[in-house]
């Protein structure tokens, strides 16, 4: 995917990295849900994976990642 593509699915307003054809940006706790829903039903990703880091150590918390593909370009 190019980077235009993957940008067409990245909320407004976040802080996105871009590696390749991933894109990591941090959600607010207060959009978690809404950030969700618009990735798995208005833009039709697919829930991939659900995993947490332990980061306590560097920022004072656990991390969860919310790992996404786009239907027919990641299997």
């Amino acid at each position: 995917m190019s980077i235009e593509e993957i940008q067409a699915y990245i909320p407004d307003g976040l802080k996105t990295e871009l590696f390749d054809n991933v894109a990591i940006f941090e959600v607010p706790v207060e959009t978690l849900y809404e950030t969700f829903d618009d990735l798995r039903n208005n833009k039709n990703l697919q829930l991939k994976l659900i995993t947490a880091t332990d980061e306590r150590e560097t920022i004072g918390c656990f991390r969860i990642w919310y790992i996404f593909g786009v239907p027919q370009k990641n299997i």
